[in-house]
């Protein structure tokens, strides 16, 4: 199952689940050479209303050598 709001993450880390974000999905997906690129898909989920600072986002790219 894919979640990510806050009471998910909370839940998840009170059950002890493994938790990843949306951005962990983007960056592990490239790392996995499932995409070419993280920056796109991380930018169109920022136009399409995701908040993404700017700080996490380069930060992000950066851990995936873009």
């Amino acid at each position: 199952m894919v979640l990510d709001d806050l009471a998910g993450r909370r839940c998840a880390e009170t059950m002890l689940v493994p938790v990843r974000g949306t951005v962990g999905l983007v960056l592990a997906a490239k790392q996995r050479g499932v995409i070419p690129l993280a920056r796109p898909v991380l930018e169109d989920l920022r136009s399409s209303g995701m908040y993404l600072s700017d700080r996490v986002l380069t930060r992000a790219l950066g851990m995936v050598g873009e």
